[in-house]
């Protein structure tokens, strides 16, 4: 029975020593993943830059608003009233010389009092009275068309006093 525990002992040596070979063997090394962490501060962001402006582009859309105000009128009158309606004109004769390529129709248009005939020829005269009042002030006349629109386009729907002044005016459709 010795010699079956002496082979035993023999044969578990044997095991340990190959369980301990094939530990040490080596086997192909595993890629691993490597982290490397970013110690740096993020970077301040790009201060804000707006868009260049284009200060002649401005000036010019600014200058066309305000040719294509309107002037109004008293009642049954096609005379450029004094004041601010006389200095929007003024204005519109300036703005027009300095923009030489810019033309306007000039719409008259009435309150809703009086026949559709007789409105249309008061439209008329007003669109007319502030077409001449730009050629005295130098426009040339080539570059003002005038329609009139009589009662059929009113700004306000009204039919009060209030309604009916803000209806009589001439309003300018700028062309470029």
């Amino acid at each position: 029975m010795k010699s079956k525990f002496a082979v035993l002992l023999v044969f578990l040596a044997m095991a340990l020593l190959l369980a301990a070979g094939c530990a040490k063997k080596k086997t192909a090394a595993q890629p691993q993943a490597v982290v490397i962490e970013d110690t740096t501060p993020p970077a301040a962001p790009e201060p804000y830059t707006p868009p260049a402006v284009d200060e002649d582009a401005l000036k010019a859309e600014q200058a066309m608003q305000e040719l294509a105000t309107p002037i109004h009128f008293d009642f049954d009158k096609s005379a450029i009233r004094a004041g601010d309606d006389r200095d929007r004109l003024q204005n519109k004769a300036v703005i027009m010389q300095r923009y030489p390529v810019v033309s306007v129709t000039i719409e008259g248009h009435c309150d809703e009092r009086g026949t559709n005939e007789y409105n249309m020829a008061l439209g008329s005269r007003r669109a007319d009275s502030a077409k001449e009042y730009l050629k005295v002030l130098g426009v040339d006349p080539s570059r003002v068309d005038t329609v009139s629109y009589g009662e059929e386009r009113p700004v306000d729907p009204g039919h009060n006093e209030a309604a009916w002044s803000k209806n009589r005016r001439d309003e300018f459709v700028v062309r470029r």
